[in-house]
């Protein structure tokens, strides 16, 4: 390959090229992909509805950028200073609140099952660490 530098001097080259050929193994929707690990990895496009919550874009966010197990791993396209003030604003308030209305029921009842079996199994409650009683 013949180069030409400002200064009128010019360079010969030799270059070798070589091209990788992707293939797409599967195209999918966000919803398919919600309990996948993307391997080897994911190219995302992001598209998603104008009038989507905000909510449920930083979900979408958060399932897209969690199904790959590197972030290096991860190739972005289209990717918008919308978007990305989503991502860095970290979850809306709105989230966790939702996720008390939906588990904390649950988690009361387990907190409440594992006294009552710690307590007949012999084990401390007040150590923390299941220690036996002797």
């Amino acid at each position: 390959m013949e180069l030409k530098l400002d200064a009128g001097i010019t360079v010969y080259v030799k270059v070798k090229r070589r091209q990788i050929p992707l293939v797409c193994k599967a195209a999918s929707i966000l919803h398919v992909l919600q309990g996948c690990t993307c391997d080897p990895g994911l190219i995302f496009h992001w598209s998603f509805p104008r009038r989507l919550r905000s909510d449920l874009v930083w979900l979408s966010v958060y399932v897209a950028l969690s199904r790959v197990r590197k972030l290096a791993n991860f190739r972005s396209v289209g990717l918008t200073k919308k978007i990305r003030a989503v991502i860095e604003g970290g979850p809306p308030d709105s989230i966790p609140s939702q996720f008390e209305n939906y588990f904390l029921e649950k988690e009361r009842k387990t907190k409440k099952d594992a006294a009552k079996y710690m307590k007949n199994l012999g084990w401390h409650e007040s150590t923390g660490d299941a220690a036996l009683s002797l």
